[in-house]
């Protein structure tokens, strides 16, 4: 092969984004690296466009189209029958012979046919497989919100044998769901959510060259380790989907504590300010914080405490009503519902929800039991018999009185104001954690 038809091509031209409606140029997809390795592009009326392209490439080579052929033919070192396939016959057409084509154009007409095939085009497949996929043409709030997840969670590895592969890991198995259903309505291409072979969580990891090719070409996605330098793509950060690229990174990332406190602790900066800056202009009440963590220096962001926030309903919309910590936050701010069926299903699920899976106890056990048997008892006493530090107490006693176990009344004693908590007995006033 002469030279790189990567040198000239259409992506390199002087046109605007808005002489046709994409956020994506189809032929930034037009370097040529083998006929196995490239990506080819299919949609309504390609052909015809195509057709006339061959068409007016003929007539300003003054060239035949067998003659055209035999030069591509030898321009690619492909045999002889691949380019009068193309010229021809074929629905598809891979995107590097489209940009060589458009090079021997005056800048016109390659800004026609630029624009011409990219409102055009409709699927993409890289090589020989079968495997088409859609292509995504404009950023999407579905797409925004996967770059967030892909951020957060995932990852982009090529293999010894060449192969690549990418995956989104979490402990949640809805925000997976999620992800898998906005990867088959950005591309048509559903992955299957799994339970992880070895570690309690799920994931989703799949091969697929196209998707892996366009998050690489258009996203500022890289293989292999991304946790120091990834952030905000520059095509979200034009676009009006911020909030959706957050609210990706969120639901993989964030936390949601007991006092509905919203937390996202990353080691890039870049990223921490990104989530900062659209967060701020959604205008939630944020803080942006640095701290050293066992010689890694983490970077959080910070919400206030939302139990009686007014932006509670606006940061719940944040993550969405359909993942865990959407639904978490939601139980948090607007009260449990599940009534239990038994004592000892109220506290696993209390357990559960308030994340202690490695203790066969936890705190909330030993202020239940303790008030259980004594029914109605002072606060100093409590904690004298419980011998909690006063911020778990306090946490604790919280959580039993928002699922209505105990009740709190607040008098006078000696000199001072005392809390007197008391244990509600009657189990079917008791409401618990729906999620987890």
């Amino acid at each position: 092969m002469n030279s790189s038809p990567a040198q000239n091509l259409p992506m390199d031209y002087n046109h605007s984004k808005e002489a046709y409606s994409m956020d994506f140029d189809l032929f930034k997809l037009g370097k040529f690296e083998s006929i196995n390795q490239s990506a080819y592009l299919k949609g309504k009326n390609c052909r015809a466009i195509f057709n006339e392209l061959v068409a007016d490439v003929c007539k300003a080579k003054s060239c035949s189209k067998w003659s055209l052929s035999k030069e591509l033919s030898i321009f690619y070192n492909s045999e002889r029958s691949t380019m009068p396939k193309f010229l021809s016959g074929k629905d598809y057409f891979p995107v590097y012979l489209v940009s060589k084509l458009i090079e021997f154009l005056n800048e016109e007409s390659k800004q026609k046919y630029v624009r011409l095939f990219n409102e055009s085009v409709q699927y993409f497949k890289v090589g020989t497989s079968h495997g088409w996929l859609k292509f995504p043409r404009e950023m999407s709030a579905e797409l925004a919100w996967l770059c967030g997840a892909v951020a957060a969670d995932g990852w982009i590895t090529r293999e010894k044998s060449g192969g690549e592969r990418i995956g989104i890991v979490d402990f949640h198995r809805k925000a997976l769901i999620k992800a898998s259903n906005y990867f088959e309505k950005c591309f048509g291409f559903k992955p299957a959510v799994k339970k992880h072979g070895t570690k309690n969580c799920w994931q989703i990891v799949f091969r697929s060259k196209p998707i892996i090719l366009f998050f690489t070409t258009y996203l500022g996605f890289h293989h292999g380790v991304k946790v120091y330098d990834t952030c905000e793509p520059l095509v979200v950060k034009e676009s009006d989907f911020r909030l959706d690229f957050a609210s990706g990174v969120l639901s993989f990332d964030g936390s949601v504590a007991l006092d509905g406190v919203v937390s996202l602790g990353v080691v890039s900066e870049n990223l921490a300010k990104d989530i900062f800056e659209i967060l701020i202009e959604a205008k939630l009440k944020v803080v942006l914080k640095k701290e050293v963590k066992k010689k890694q220096t983490v970077f959080f962001v910070k919400s206030e405490g939302l139990l009686q926030h007014k932006d509670s309903k606006k940061w719940i919309s944040v993550f969405g009503a359909d993942i865990e910590k959407g639904q978490r936050l939601d139980a948090l701010v607007n009260g449990f519902i599940e009534v239990p069926a038994s004592e000892e299903d109220a506290l696993l699920r209390l357990k559960k929800f308030i994340n202690y899976p490695r203790r066969k106890e936890c705190p909330v056990y030993d202020l239940f039991y303790v008030l259980k048997k004594g029914g109605s008892i002072k606060r100093q006493q409590l904690l004298n018999e419980t011998k909690l530090p006063h911020v778990t107490f306090y946490k604790y006693v919280w959580l039993l009185r928002k699922a209505n176990i105990v009740s709190c009344h607040t008098g006078y004693f000696g000199r001072g104001i005392e809390n007197t908590y008391t244990f509600n007995y009657n189990i079917k006033e008791w409401r618990v954690p729906s999620v987890y």
